[in-house]
Parts: structure tokens; C-alpha cells; sequence
């Protein structure tokens, strides 16, 4: 399934501005809405799959991972902001990258730390469930 997103930008327009009936979307950084699209969505989806593996992952590493969470949500504000600013106003300033992955770090692992019991229980049910499968089993079968 994950190809399939890598080359989804195809089926973005390559003009400067997309006109659809929600909103008309001018392309300001990049040279047309496909070059935009196909950025955006290289940093989408590596922080869509780095987000999955975070929360399905139990190994103590997984705190690995959240600097490069933080770091690919601020690639996309960056890229956002610089596609929607005006030429007058101020870039983001590349410090900002700290404080943006600290809150998102802070806020994944909450996140994790309240979902990590229902993850315990639903393998604490897989196990019970094996268990009384092999025991069922084993009182099925005759003596011989």
C-alpha cells in the first residue's frame, strides 16, 4: 500500500495553481503544485510510518524514534511555511526545530503511555486465548 502513497503526486496538477471546488491552492515556493505535492507527501508518509511503528512497537527503543518524529513534523511545518508565506515576512529560524520536537516528543509519548495498557491486555488476551486453544486441544485428543 505504502508505493502506492509514494506516487500518488502524479495525480496533482503541474501548474502553479489548482483549482478545485473546496479552494484554489497557488503553489508560491515550488515551481508547480506536483514538485509541492510529491515533497509533502515524502515527508507524510515517513512520518505516518514512523508514528505507526512508535505506537505498535513495545521494545524499549522505541523513544528512538521520537527525534526523528519531531524532526519530520517540523520538515513539514518548514515546508508549509514556506510554501504559504509572503516574501516579506520572516523565515523560521532553524533553533525552533528543539522546543517543535520536544512538545511533539512529550505528546507521543503520553500518547503511548496511556495507550500501553489496552496493547498489555490485548496480548495478555492473545495469550489466554492460545493457552485455552492448546488445552482444549489436548483434552480433545484420545489416550492412546
Amino acid at each position: 500500500m505504502t508505493p502506492f502513497f509514494f506516487y500518488i503526486y502524479k495525480c496533482f496538477p503541474d501548474t502553479k495553481q489548482w483549482e478545485t471546488f473546496f479552494f484554489t491552492y497557488n503553489s508560491n515556493f515550488y515551481e508547480n503544485v506536483r514538485s509541492f505535492a510529491w515533497v509533502f507527501l515524502q515527508k507524510f508518509i515517513w512520518l505516518t510510518l514512523m508514528i505507526i511503528w512508535f505506537f505498535t512497537n513495545s521494545k524499549w527503543w522505541n523513544k528512538a524514534l521520537l527525534p526523528i518524529i519531531g524532526m519530520l513534523v517540523y520538515q513539514l511545518i518548514i515546508l508549509i511555511s514556506d510554501d504559504i508565506k509572503r516574501k516579506d515576512e520572516p523565515e523560521i529560524e532553524s533553533y525552533m526545530v528543539v522546543p517543535i520536537a520536544v512538545v511533539v516528543c512529550i505528546g507521543l509519548f503520553l500518547i503511548h503511555q496511556k495507550l500501553k495498557p489496552l496493547a498489555m491486555a490485548l496480548d495478555l488476551k492473545d495469550a489466554i486465548d492460545k493457552e485455552l486453544e492448546k488445552t482444549l486441544e489436548e483434552l480433545n485428543t484420545p489416550n492412546t
